[in-house]
């Protein structure tokens, strides 16, 4: 596989020269990410920056426009702009929550979106109510673990991974919900599906790709990097990694299983990173 560098700044941006031996056209990417929305599209007072005098958040409306912008700049300098979401969009604050999350799926259709990966509490308003927002959804959703509990399949509402070409560069992506969704939403509402184990599934979804030329292959999920890496990363070298089948496995643990997963952009945690963590086997960036 042809790979890319891969230069971390506000987002991530990815380079790769073009596969035609004398041609070096290079090819620049953008991603920008989102995570845990939990329906908060409504505007608000940023109290986490000033409580006396809280600057005024706008919202879907701010958000939306922000993306917009950020897009065209990218793109009025010959680059190419990916937005993506990691879950947990739908419910957890009032107009989420009345709306049972179509608000929030409206929202991003409108800033343009070109993936999501769904997190554990977008089952929250029922399993009928996730498959019908993901069907709303104009982009794809992707979960490449998310299986028929009988079949074995992947969902046939979602995507596994889906694959963009940006001039030269072939992405792939892959969609992941941690497994500990079992655990984490109720039973009625997750009625005959299975959270498979991530790594072995990511693995496979390599081999697919990398059979379909992709030069970057990037993954994109409800699934955590521990509160501090450094430590995790420490204490898991020190006593050893768990096994693939572990349902509380974090991206990190995903990232040291599988060689070719170039970045790994995660959610569920509720915490930001102000830089990526890089694995020292692996070389997979996390986000």
């Amino acid at each position: 596989m042809r790979r890319a560098a891969l230069l971390t700044a506000l987002c991530l941006s990815l380079t790769a020269a073009a596969a035609s031996p004398g041609h070096a056209e290079i090819v620049r990417l953008t991603v920008v990410h989102t995570n845990d929305i939990h329906g908060g599209i409504a505007g608000s007072d940023a109290t986490f920056m000033n409580r006396e005098f809280p600057p005024r958040l706008g919202g879907a409306a701010s958000m939306a426009t922000l993306l917009r912008k950020l897009r065209a700049d990218v793109e009025a300098g010959d680059g190419h702009f990916l937005l993506m979401d990691a879950g947990d969009t739908f419910q957890g604050t009032p107009i989420g929550t009345l709306t049972k999350g179509r608000a929030v799926i409206d929202f991003m259709n409108e800033a343009g979106y070109d993936a999501l990966a769904i997190g554990n509490h977008d089952f929250d308003e029922g399993l009928e109510n996730c498959v019908e927002l993901c069907k709303r959804a104009k982009f794809p959703v992707v979960a490449a673990n998310l299986k028929d509990e009988e079949t074995g399949d992947v969902v046939d509402w979602v995507e596994p991974w889906i694959i963009k070409d940006y001039g030269n560069l072939r992405i792939g992506i892959i969609g992941l919900i941690t497994p500990e969704t079992t655990n984490m939403s109720f039973p009625a509402n997750i009625a005959g599906l299975e959270f498979a184990p991530m790594a072995p599934v990511v693995r496979e979804a390599i081999r697919e790709l990398e059979a379909q030329n992709c030069d970057v292959i990037l993954a994109v999920g409800h699934v955590g990097i521990p509160y501090d890496p450094e430590t995790h990363f420490n204490r898991m070298e020190r006593d050893g990694w768990p096994a693939e089948d572990e349902p509380r496995n974090t991206a990190m643990d995903v990232a040291h299983a599988v060689e070719g997963l170039d970045a790994f952009f995660c959610g569920h945690v509720h915490k930001g990173f102000d830089d990526a963590w890089v694995m020292a086997n692996t070389h997979t960036m996390l986000f």
